[in-house]
């Protein structure tokens, strides 16, 4: 996931065609910050839509999104996903409609300045994954893989399951089981530890010869 999500956010650096400088910068600022935050916040395309103006405080590097039920929690985010957002707030303004609190907009379409939609999104993420070479790939699919990052990072199930807003750690522990076996078999590997700590990382004898 982590290479998706760069080759998406390079994406959202390339100009959209048919749009209005002020709209294409729009379009690219917004949608670097929504990848970044669905990535860093683990956040549900539900949550992500219904943020507010008045839920983002980027100076704790937090927001407040409603979850399933109502519920409402703070959820952190990094340096880095706050300058991505800093730069939608700036060009935000030039495209919102007057009035509008929620805190990503449409950017043309049927409803331009108007609070995104959760299959608005789907369609966006759907159509940028194209443009960035990784599609089939869906808003969901930032959350899960904002997991096993961090639990390949080394982070335990219960610190992801608060961070992610789970009610049981069985729901963490169903996405782990995405963890890519094969990326961390140079670490886990049976043989490479042993010449590791058996010859101290010296070369083990090739000069071995098999019966045929």
């Amino acid at each position: 996931m982590p290479d998706e999500v760069e080759a998406m956010l390079a994406a959202c650096d390339e100009p959209v065609r048919g749009l209005s400088e002020e709209a294409d910068a729009a379009v690219r600022c917004r949608n670097a910050a929504m990848i970044a935050l669905l990535y860093d916040g683990m956040l549900r395309a539900s949550e992500l839509c219904r943020l507010t103006l008045t839920d983002l405080e980027i100076a704790r590097l937090r927001c407040l999104v409603r979850g399933k039920g109502g519920k409402r929690e703070f959820v952190r985010f990094g340096p880095e996903t706050a300058e991505r957002l800093q730069g939608w707030l700036q060009v935000r303004p030039g495209v919102v409609k007057a009035g509008e609190e929620a805190l990503f907009v449409a950017v043309g379409g049927n409803t331009p300045g108007c609070q995104l939609t959760s299959s608005g999104l789907r369609v966006i993420i759907r159509r940028l994954g194209e443009r960035a070479g990784v599609a089939p790939i869906s808003p969901h699919a930032f959350r899960r893989g904002s997991v096993v990052a961090q639990l390949m990072a080394g982070a335990s199930s219960r610190y992801v399951q608060i961070n992610g807003r789970w009610d049981n750690i069985a729901e963490v522990e169903r996405y782990s089981q995405q963890l890519n076996a094969a990326a961390a078999y140079d670490q886990f590997s049976p043989m490479t530890r042993l010449v590791n700590t058996a010859f101290n990382g010296r070369p083990v004898n090739s000069d071995l010869t098999v019966d045929r």
